[in-house]
């Protein structure tokens, strides 16, 4: 993977978390590297729980370009259509729901954008439905990561013993910091 000259990074929230923590690290690292990045929050700022919050007396934390969307699907949408017309020709996301938000903001946009997505949460800790709503999900990115390799074995589980897994294509990487490693 190239060095990329921008990168969007997108989020469910900005609570306080750790898929919260690593987006916000994420971008402190591409601060340093002088890479120019967004971190979007799909909902707005959670007051005291927020992660900008525990941050807010390390110095660098004013130097991160954040935004909060808000509510309903269909504004998020055509927020994040503006932030894909911008240059960015990396998305990392830590959100299923923003991988299908964002895969039509770049069939709207008409642009060709590679789509990260992390995963940070175990297929069994979702109902069926769910599941298999993440799953349907997921093919809208181009790459998919795992931060923990039990992540990557039971997906791969759940796709042998399911009929969603004969449709399912997409590799599943385990790396933890996968879209930055090959940037050194």
């Amino acid at each position: 993977m190239h060095k990329p000259k921008s990168v969007l990074i997108v989020v469910d929230n900005l609570r306080v978390g750790g898929i919260q923590r690593l987006a916000i690290d994420e971008c402190y690292s591409l601060n340093k590297r002088g890479i120019k990045h967004l971190l979007v929050s799909l909902n707005a700022f959670e007051g005291n729980n927020s992660i900008v919050t525990v941050d807010e007396e390390f110095a660098e934390i004013s130097q991160l370009n954040i935004q909060y969307l808000g509510q309903g699907k269909l504004r998020q949408l055509n927020e994040l259509t503006k932030f894909v017309k911008q240059d960015f020709d990396l998305i990392v996301t830590h959100s299923a729901t923003a991988a299908l938000l964002l895969r039509f903001a770049v069939i709207l946009k008409m642009k060709r954008v590679n789509i990260i997505l992390y995963i940070h949460q175990l297929i069994s800790l979702s109902s069926k439905k769910q599941a298999l709503k993440r799953f349907i999900y997921f093919t809208f990115a181009d790459k998919l990561f795992v931060s923990s390799n039990q992540f990557k074995l039971e997906i791969e589980t759940y796709l042998k013993n399911n009929w969603w897994g004969t449709l399912f294509r997409k590799k599943i990487y385990f790396d933890r910091m996968a879209s930055y490693r090959d940037w050194e």
